[in-house]
């Protein structure tokens, strides 16, 4: 990530992330995916750079200039993702279909008393990933995670669920502290993603 990327303002303000948080718990799902429109309304009209981010994104993905709409759907599915982490995070697994598949080798791996690293992409929710270790309630998961680049967006979600905030490795500190926290981890036979 770029410094230029890292200094951008979090998109929203802290008082309407909580509105959305509030309206989402209490009203379900469906309502809350028919607010996200206006909201990738508002990202499409007042966010530049990420509007020019998410089109350049699109051109090496698509191998062609994507269309208005294609920005306006990547942009929403973004905002879905972030939303589904609301459920995610206060344990409501009952209002997604979640398939887990060719998860054999992770559990091979993860019963061999040990902890094990998972590289990704930025692609989906690693709160899904979250959610879906309770199923194995042995396993901790452990997430490397700049929540300090959306400080309110991350400071509501500590909110819904304090115990798995606590395991969050901050990689803003230096590269030696994070090695040796993501090792501690491992150690102790964590999931670390």
């Amino acid at each position: 990530m770029t410094r230029q990327w890292l200094e951008r303002p979090e998109g929203g303000t802290s008082w309407a992330l909580r509105l959305f948080c509030a309206v989402a718990l209490g009203l379900g799902r469906t309502v809350s995916r028919v607010i996200l429109l206006p909201v990738t309304a508002y990202f499409m009209v007042r966010r530049g750079p990420e509007r020019r981010a998410s089109r350049d994104y699109l051109a090496r993905a698509l191998g062609r200039p994507p269309s208005w709409l294609e920005v306006a759907r990547h942009f929403h599915a973004f905002a879905s993702v972030t939303l589904d982490r609301v459920f995610f995070l206060t344990g409501s697994l009952q209002r997604f279909d979640i398939r887990l598949i060719g998860l054999e080798a992770l559990h091979h791996a993860m019963d061999m008393d040990r902890g094990v690293l998972l590289i990704g992409a930025h692609v989906g929710s690693f709160d899904a990933l979250r959610a879906a270790s309770t199923l194995r309630p042995d396993v901790t998961v452990r997430v490397v995670l700049d929540a300090e680049h959306s400080p309110a967006l991350s400071a509501i979600l500590r909110q819904l669920n304090p115990a798995i905030a606590a395991g969050i490795i901050n990689p803003r500190q230096d590269g030696t502290s994070v090695a040796l926290e993501i090792g501690a981890a491992l150690n102790d036979g964590a999931l670390v993603t």
